[in-house]
């Protein structure tokens, strides 16, 4: 648990007022006492046209003493009015009655910390936040409403709610014209944006406006690192998942029947040779006791054997960070071809899914449903809801998929590539086109401090979660939402913005076999960091593009063929690399390279 001390906005947002009122009712003794102070003057002066020098000298010394005097004791009295008499708090208050009317105090500032109200009057920020597949951030949802009411400031979110993909819901956005205050986005959509000119600068704003930002980016380089562009300056802000800065968090986890191993009387596998045998008798041993060889020991409902590619050593089929501080691509290495040669043969025996490639996104569902499936990598939290899937236990009611550690690779290293970090892949920036850049700064600031924590993290207080001991923990109700908390958490306004995240919400929400298997990974030293999120130049861009357009289908392809059987990839393999380098591969990892660089030159 994070522990969080609790505010009480309530009791802040009284003693302000009282402040307030005290700050007023000074200001008109103070304008009573200078009346009193130049009365006296000119009382003085006159003496002066009429007696002697000394006369007069003596009257002012006398009236600025008495007047002196006066505003020490009228401080005084006001200092103690709760412990004075009726009576003196009365006179004290007529005289402030027949005092000059002062003038009105400036309104107190935003700080993020104690006084979260932005504007004196009630504003607006507009944002850019796609109607997608999970839903967008709208002003009438609960913790909207609730931020709105803290700062003073509402959002109006100016996507178009008819459009559902996100590329072309910002493509309209943009041939608009006029862009709103805030434009949020995936990382990778955003960065072509920097060298377009539509993100202003945030680096002077946060230095002067922003206080929580200005913490988090110093706790979270690789935040700071991620919104910077090519010349060094930062344009837009990321969220975190939860966990500390750096740290690799679990997003996937290997899966196993266990009642399969059970009734097989084998262990959970922890190196490659022994998960390579049980996945065998999974095919050839009837585990699901039918009589018939229908098992299919390995699947995926992603496309690809992409999954197991690291229990031999590879890296996926794309870029990595190898152990030399240097970007490589897998695809073109040794590595990656004995895995090639190796999972040819699994297919062949009938251990990786027939149709692994086809299959699509119901194969979790379909062959564990109908008790085929023996293993996947896959994501944690659906993953370990099979066990309470009540489609599924009404076919199989006895299955058991349990999560495991990754078993030892080729060469004796237990590792997950598969990970998430702290950092979520959104953000959201400034533009250009902003009228009121402090506002828009201090509202953006405002999700980075403790109530715009626990709002984005976890509701409305009283109602989605109560404070136990100082921590937040979700109500009964909000856990327990038919839908499931996930979906339900957008339904009040949860979402992938700029903020510190927290994964207390969602560990508390799994099944019991998600948790364990998420805490398993967490808890473990095999959790690989991914690639940070890199910035390119424009030109860097489009060279990416390019080439990633002809590369990533040539490389399916043959993977395809090794896999299936179509080729054979002694024979073919050269040939395979020699397309790889006439593609640009070598291109590819020097601009990966050039981007890294600088990313490491940013975070120091």
């Amino acid at each position: 648990m994070i522990q969080r001390k609790r505010l009480r906005m309530e009791q802040s947002g009284k003693q302000h007022g009282k402040q307030q009122r005290k700050r007023r009712r000074l200001g008109r003794l103070a304008a009573a006492l200078g009346l009193i102070l130049s009365m006296a003057l000119i009382g003085a002066m006159l003496s002066a046209c009429n007696g002697s020098t000394n006369d007069a000298a003596t009257t002012a010394t006398t009236a600025t003493t008495a007047a002196t005097t006066t505003a020490a004791g009228a401080d005084a009295a006001t200092t103690q009015a709760a412990e004075t008499t009726p009576a003196a708090a009365e006179a004290a208050a007529t005289t402030a009655a027949n005092a000059p009317p002062p003038q009105e105090e400036g309104f107190a500032e935003y700080d993020g910390v104690s006084n979260f109200v932005i504007t004196e009057e009630p504003s607006t920020v507009t944002l850019f936040y796609p109607f997608g597949a999970n839903g967008a951030p709208t002003p009438d949802m609960p913790v909207w409403q609730k931020s709105a009411e803290l700062t003073n400031v509402t959002m109006e979110n100016v996507a178009n709610p008819s459009i559902a993909d996100d590329a072309q819901s910002m493509s309209t956005m943009l041939a608009s014209g006029t862009l709103p205050d805030i434009i949020w986005g995936y990382k990778e959509n955003l960065r072509p944006l920097i060298s377009q000119g539509a993100f202003m600068p945030l680096n002077d704003l946060i230095d002067q406006y922003a206080p929580n930002v200005k913490r988090f980016l110093s706790e979270y380089p690789d935040a700071l690192a991620s919104g910077t562009g090519p010349d060094g300056q930062l344009y837009y802000i990321g969220g975190t998942l939860g966990g500390e800065a750096g740290q690799a968090l679990p997003s996937m986890a290997y899966f196993i029947r266990q009642d399969w191993l059970d009734k097989l009387g084998l262990p959970i596998p922890t190196t490659f040779q022994q998960f390579k045998d049980t996945l065998y008798a999974f095919r050839n041993d009837d585990p699901n006791s039918n009589g018939e060889k229908d098992e299919i020991p390995y699947l995926n409902r992603q496309s690809g054997i992409w999954g197991i590619l690291p229990l031999f050593g590879a890296h996926n089929n794309t870029t990595y960070l190898g152990d030399d501080g240097q970007i490589h691509h897998e695809a073109i290495t040794e590595t990656y071809k004995e895995a090639l040669r190796e999972l040819a043969v699994w297919y062949k025996d009938g251990i990786i899914d027939p149709e692994i490639w086809t299959r699509g996104g119901q194969a979790r569902q379909e062959l564990f449903g109908n008790d085929t499936g023996g293993s996947t990598i896959d994501w944690v939290t659906s993953t370990g809801a099979i066990n309470t899937n009540p489609d599924i236990l009404a076919q199989v009611p006895d299955i058991n998929l349990v999560g495991f550690l990754p078993p030892a690779d080729v060469n004796g290293r237990v590792w997950m590539y598969y990970t998430r970090e702290a950092l979520h892949a959104y953000a959201w920036g400034i533009s250009k086109d902003c009228a009121d850049p402090v506002k828009v700064m201090r509202y953006m600031d405002f999700w980075f401090s403790e109530p715009g924590h626990l709002l984005q993290a976890f509701g409305i207080e009283g109602v989605d979660y109560t404070l136990v001991n100082g921590e937040p923990e979700l109500t009964d109700e909000a856990k327990n939402k038919p839908e499931s908390y996930p979906v339900y958490s957008r339904t009040i306004g949860i979402f992938e913005i700029g903020k510190e995240g927290s994964m207390e919400s969602e560990i508390t929400t799994m099944n019991d076999s998600s948790r364990e298997a998420f805490e398993l990974y967490l808890n473990s030293d095999c959790l690989v960091p991914p690639l940070p999120a890199l910035t390119f130049t424009e030109d860097e861009d489009e060279a990416r593009n390019r080439i990633n357009e002809e590369l990533g289908p040539y490389v399916d392809e043959y993977q395809q063929k090794i896999v299936l059987g179509a080729e054979d990839i002694d024979a073919s393999w050269d040939q395979y690399v020699s397309g790889l380098e006439s593609i640009g591969v070598n291109e590819l990892t020097s601009i990966w390279n050039d981007a890294y660089q600088r990313y490491v030159a940013t975070i120091g």
